[in-house]
């Protein structure tokens, strides 16, 4: 007995310590949640990086991270997850100065999180963040995350300055390090040679970092909410053992009670889902087929390489479905037009082309200022237009093929009568063009261009080149598509609400209706919106393409205008 006693008692003098150790963690965690919450801010972090790889897939992914993060228990509102926000500039800044939207996120924000590898320091735009946010902040929240190098030749100079002792090191400043072990490597080359020479091995040197991310986003984390590394990732990891215990023990049950109805009603559903997909697939392989007797080979072989994704061997329409689709690739691949015989110099490594109506000449951009014209059957350059101070980005021949419209990066369009190569007009239009098209009848010119703030839009009168109409759209724009009697573009935004994408007049911008994103149900059965990636019209103008990250869809714009419309009148019932 006494031996017993003996030998429980080590046991039960460690649970005393381990119920003491979680009473200190649970009081340390109240008093971080306490200084947390004391002020608020609009951003929780500011993430300043390179616009460059692997730099800006870490900070997106950062990004997502902190902002579904789930934290312990005392940082809840009022019962409230607390959710945090992070602010990441999409765009490398182009001013000398930083933009009065830059300086306010830096002023609204509670810390600043800098990504440092070896080209950070060469980033003008990373330090001026990094000056602002000390001046408004001071030094105690500025959280370094090492992405490549060490410390003294990755960290920009303003970092370098947070050293707070004699006794100190630029790694004692360091919050997180996510460098893979081949980066380590003191014979590594650098992501940017990396980039350079062998892309394969940066996605897979990016694909390692990111994994490293999973655990050290607890320490950035840590820092930002004012607790301790390991009782943030235990509090995380006690939080998904429960969660997995909870779901495990509510599934097993309803498994045990409705396994047979369960089974029975998943064969009908799946049953009814590959009728409604071979149906959907067989229509989009009908309009594969069209685009393709209408010429439009690239759209042809992108909308069959669609409708074959979500068609499985198992179904039986596959093989059908399968067949037409390579009796259209064998159209795309071997119809009259196209020549592999043909070979051109274009003395750039990337090079932007159009191919004529006719499809016997191919404009593209030559060199650094220059406009070339050669003949398809064998790339003889007949026609060499100047006129450009930088590279071409965009070219389209008019509909009868006498004139070729060419946009650079220049700022400008110009227009070449194309049997002469005579400069026919120029046009100084600000922005990177985006797109060009000419009407149906050659009578108008359709212009997009990019600026930092706005996607811009034209029509041009084709005969005197004057401006007819034009309107911006100050949002971030993925996808823009024009109709072919110019009546109206299909603009598709980089946002995910429910104006998304619309049909606006070519006008003046306004919107002419607004197609409905596509919904989801997950699997706990919330509801969400899917965006669309980009959508066009048919060529015959009557329905509009749309493509999500897995579905293509059709619709027939007679039925959108008319739920428009029902809908409108709807709203005007009292």
């Amino acid at each position: 007995m006494e031996k017993e006693l003996e030998q429980n008692a080590p046991i039960a003098e460690e649970e005393k310590l381990q119920n003491y150790r979680k009473d200190d963690d649970a009081e340390e965690m109240e008093k971080a949640a306490k200084e947390f919450k004391e002020k608020e801010y609009k951003f929780d972090a500011f993430i300043s990086y390179r616009h460059v790889e692997p730099d800006q897939s870490i900070a997106k992914q950062l990004h997502l991270m902190i902002e579904s993060f789930k934290p312990p228990k005392e940082f809840y509102q009022d019962g409230k997850k607390t959710t945090f926000r992070v602010f990441r500039d999409r765009e490398e800044l182009a001013a000398r100065d930083l933009s009065s939207s830059i300086e306010e996120a830096l002023a609204e924000s509670r810390y600043l999180i800098v990504l440092c590898s070896k080209r950070t320091p060469l980033s003008e735009w990373c330090e001026k963040e990094i000056r602002t946010f000390r001046q408004l902040h001071g030094d105690e929240r500025i959280i370094p995350v090492l992405i490549e190098g060490e410390p003294d030749e990755a960290f920009p100079a303003p970092l370098k300055q947070l050293k707070r002792g004699a006794d100190q090191s630029l790694a004692d400043v360091l919050a997180a390090d996510i460098r893979p072990d081949e980066v380590l490597r003191k014979d590594f080359p650098g992501y940017e040679e990396v980039q350079k020479k062998d892309s394969a091995k940066l996605q897979n040197l990016t694909k390692q970092a990111l994994h490293l991310l999973k655990t050290e986003k607890y320490r950035i984390m840590a820092t930002i909410l004012g607790c301790t590394f390991g009782d943030l990732k235990q509090r995380d990891k006690e939080r998904k053992n429960r969660l997995i215990l909870t779901i495990s023990s509510l599934s097993g049950a309803i498994f045990l009670l409705f396994s047979i109805f369960m089974f029975n009603a998943y064969q009908k559903a799946e049953q009814a889902r590959q009728e409604a997909v071979q149906s959907n697939a067989g229509i989009l392989m009908k309009s594969s087929q069209d685009m393709a007797k209408e010429g439009d080979y690239l759209k042809a072989a992108l909308v069959a390489e669609e409708a074959m994704k979500p068609i499985g061997k198992g179904m039986k329409a596959y093989k059908q479905l399968q067949s037409e689709k390579m009796s259209i690739f064998n159209d795309v691949i071997y119809h009259s037009g196209a020549s592999t015989l043909t070979s051109i110099s274009t003395k750039n490594k990337l090079t932007f082309m159009a191919l004529s109506n006719d499809e016997k000449l191919v404009a593209f951009g030559l060199g650094n200022d220059e406009t070339a014209i050669a003949k398809v059957e064998n790339g003889e350059i007949i026609k060499r237009l100047p006129g450009h101070s930088q590279q071409v980005k965009l070219l389209t021949f008019s509909k009868d093929d006498k004139l070729l419209v060419s946009a650079a990066f220049d700022n400008s369009f110009i227009v070449y009568d194309v049997e002469t190569g005579e400069e026919k007009a120029k046009l100084e239009i600000p922005g990177v063009p985006m797109l060009g098209r000419f009407s149906g009848d050659n009578s108008q010119f359709f212009y997009v261009s990019f600026t930092n703030t706005s996607a811009d839009f034209y029509v041009f009168d084709a005969n005197t080149w004057q401006q007819l109409s034009t309107f911006s759209i100050q949002e971030t724009v993925k996808y823009a598509d024009i109709k072919s009697d110019g009546s109206e573009v299909l603009i598709t935004l980089g946002n995910n609400d429910e104006n998304q994408l619309t049909r606006r007049s070519l006008k003046d911008g306004s919107v002419i209706s607004t197609i409905d994103r596509i919904g989801r149900t997950s699997l706990d059965g919330s509801n969400f919106m899917i965006p669309y990636k980009s959508a066009f019209y048919s060529n015959d103008g009557k329905s509009i393409i749309l493509l999500t990250d897995d579905e293509l869809q059709k619709k027939f714009l007679w039925r959108i205008i008319k739920f428009s419309s029902v809908r409108r009148s709807s709203l005007q019932i009292p």
